[in-house]
């Protein structure tokens, strides 16, 4: 039923009452505008808050892509069950030694199925060419927390990937510590450097995609003796039709902090992780390999 719709059978319910020839019509009037304001207010909640909060950290069904598994875990941290996916390399054997993983962090408004279709095939392709060594990879689900631990909500979306996921990953699949990977487009950019520098000693290579990293530089100087340390590595990709600012403001923090990075800018590129892709992923393969590889 319309806004209006709504309204016309409202004045009609509060028009049709007993006593009707006794009431003041104002009250009335104004029972009505309460009730088209309440329906315009409903009718405005994004999709994403009606959303139930299950189904937003959980997603059942995805596309069926060979290789690709879907799991869950029960998180304390944002107190839901939490849906991921893993996609497991041709030929992979539980007996097969540890292999290094990558994580890959969606922007908002994704789940753990965002990213598949298009990371999936780049990285078997990568794997069958010899440019990568077999990794497996794992899709996190974030919902629209930021990567972040936010207190006042109790909703620990940082935590639910770095304290809860990656363990349940490693005792798996014995993924080994120095060589696991995070990346991520927009919202999961910034969760994938910012995981890096506040994580050195979980995250040895990190690549964004159009992200902000508000905060990641304030991560680097707590733990910049570590990131030297450990050779963490940084790969910043923005658009030139993207903001570029906060991820120039970034790298010269970076810069300054003395700390390595590899940063690119896509030509004609927009907030688009699609084109992103076409445009910068073979330079993104080469960085990953370098930083998986064991020979």
């Amino acid at each position: 039923m319309g806004v209006v719709s709504l309204f016309l059978f409202a004045t009609y319910c509060d028009c049709s009452g007993p006593g009707l020839a006794h009431s003041s019509p104002v009250p009335i009037i104004l029972r009505s505008i309460n009730f088209l304001l309440a329906s315009l207010c409903v009718c405005c909640i994004p999709a994403y808050s009606q959303t139930p909060k299950e189904e937003r950290w959980n997603v059942k069904n995805g596309p069926a892509i060979a290789g690709l598994e879907h799991d869950t875990f029960e998180s304390t941290a944002v107190h839901a069950t939490v849906g991921y996916t893993v996609w497991l390399p041709p030929g992979y054997s539980a007996s097969n030694p540890a292999l290094p993983a990558i994580y890959f962090l969606h922007g908002a408004g994704g789940d753990e199925y965002s990213g598949t279709g298009a990371i999936v095939p780049r990285i078997r392709d990568a794997i069958e060419q010899k440019q990568l060594p077999a990794v497996l990879c794992v899709f996190c689900n974030g919902d629209h927390s930021g990567y972040r631990d936010d207190e006042s909500t109790g909703i620990l979306g940082e935590s639910a990937i770095v304290n809860e996921l990656v363990p349940i990953i490693d005792l798996k699949y014995h993924t080994p510590a120095n060589r696991r990977a995070v990346i991520g487009f927009s919202m999961g950019a910034s969760g994938a450097i910012r995981f890096a520098v506040k994580h050195p000693d979980r995250f040895s290579a990190a690549v964004g995609w159009g992200g902000g990293y508000r905060g990641s530089a304030d991560f680097a100087r707590q733990n910049l003796e570590a990131i030297k340390r450990r050779q963490v590595g940084l790969m910043m990709v923005i658009g030139d039709k993207d903001n570029m600012k906060l991820t120039e403001e970034f790298v010269g923090e970076l810069a300054g902090m003395g700390i390595p990075y590899s940063y690119e800018v896509a030509p004609g590129v927009s907030h688009d992780f699609a084109a992103y892709l076409d445009r910068t992923w073979p330079k993104a393969l080469v960085f990953l390999a370098s930083r998986l590889r064991t020979d």
